[in-house]
């Protein structure tokens, strides 16, 4: 992940959840703007950011493939448009947006793995690990007890100790904060800091 001097949030690499085609009208920084096709709505792998970036017309590019849409040169990605928010999905991307996270997920195993060996409390009374869900603070106490005794090493050994299944459960809360239906922010930049911009 960088950061730009702005302190805008960038990321390195990103799944692409729709291609429009059709010129757009678009409002950034408070101006109304026509941006030219194509155009990829797109989810960031670090921080589930939700971004359009206007696409190289000669570029083949597919549902759910990983470009790279970080600083210097892009092969597919021309440049960024702006941030957008869930509700500015199209319904192709709505569909496409639980199979990225999963994806995103199950490549980057050891993240996720540490985070239920490393979790803690976010308050005198939660857990972090109460905020996923179908887990509540017997589930918690489990897997504090079984990570004490040997950390977990993969997704199958948590299912098999704690028999829950870790990529729902992580797919689940991660959806969940892209929508904003969530309090906490375990896993995605809070829209309001991140889209401040967008309003202004």
């Amino acid at each position: 992940m960088k950061t730009f001097k702005t302190g805008k949030i960038m990321e390195e690499y990103g799944y692409v959840l729709d291609i429009l085609y059709e010129k757009r009208k678009i409002r950034i920084h408070g101006e109304d703007q026509i941006i030219a096709g194509p155009i990829g709505q797109i989810i960031g792998e670090e921080n589930f950011i939700l971004m359009e970036f206007q696409l190289r017309k000669d570029a083949v590019i597919e549902e759910l493939e990983r470009i790279y849409i970080g600083k210097g040169e892009k092969y597919k990605a021309r440049r960024f448009v702006r941030y957008i928010t869930y509700n500015d999905l199209s319904y192709k991307a709505r569909e496409n947006l639980v199979k990225a996270v999963e994806l995103i997920v199950r490549l980057n195993e050891d993240r996720w793995v540490d985070f239920f060996n490393r979790a803690g409390p976010i308050s005198p009374r939660t857990h972090a690990l109460e905020l996923l869900s179908l887990i509540g603070k017997k589930t918690v106490l489990k897997i504090i007890e079984e990570r004490e005794k040997e950390p977990f090493r993969n997704f199958s050994d948590i299912k098999s100790r704690i028999k829950i299944d870790p990529v729902k459960v992580l797919v689940d809360r991660i959806v969940g904060e892209i929508k904003g239906e969530e309090k906490h922010y375990l896993f995605v930049r809070k829209p309001s800091h991140l889209y401040r911009e967008r309003f202004t």
